[in-house]
């Protein structure tokens, strides 16, 4: 038997409802796709706990970065090999001019580039004029060091470098 439609209008049957459900996923999966595809592009991984008090703090950093190249100092980093108790590491600070910059208190931290668990900050000592040397708790793998140099309880020199500890 069959049915006709005595109007001669649009008729809805079961082939047109299928195609349009299977189409309506269609175009939400595309989005969907789309979508995660400019999420991972376009984050950097970079994250903060409090964004809002890190963008109010952004003009101190920038100011204190303009007063740490009128310092022109040179810091130099040297890691040594893995050994048992952890990384050696040894900061010496040198003026523009190449001399020795005696008193400072050197502080290096650590930051693990997925786990916050692992960072290690270490402080420092004093080995000699101008030279600081301390063991971080670290082992192998990829790390950003952030050394802090400190006068007079101020902050006058913050570098961030990416060390692979073998």
């Amino acid at each position: 038997m069959t049915s006709a439609n005595p109007t001669g209008g649009f008729r809805i049957t079961g082939r047109l409802v299928l195609a349009i459900t299977v189409l309506f996923f269609v175009v939400i999966a595309a989005v969907n796709a789309l979508m995660a595809t400019l999420a991972i592009r376009t984050f950097g991984g970079v994250d903060a706990e409090n964004a809002y008090r890190e963008g109010i703090t952004f003009a101190r950093e920038l100011r204190a970065a303009e007063v740490q190249n009128a310092l022109g100092w040179k810091v130099d980093v040297t890691v040594s090999p893995l050994v048992a108790r952890g990384l050696p590491i040894e900061v010496t600070i040198r003026d523009r001019d190449g001399n020795i910059v005696p008193a400072a208190e050197v502080t290096v931290v650590f930051q693990h580039p997925t786990f916050r668990r692992y960072d290690a900050s270490v402080k420092l000592e004093h080995a000699g004029v101008g030279m600081y040397r301390g063991i971080a708790p670290v082992g192998p793998g990829k790390w950003n060091l952030l050394t802090d140099i400190h006068r007079g309880g101020e902050r006058v020199f913050r570098s961030r470098n990416l060390v692979v500890v073998k």
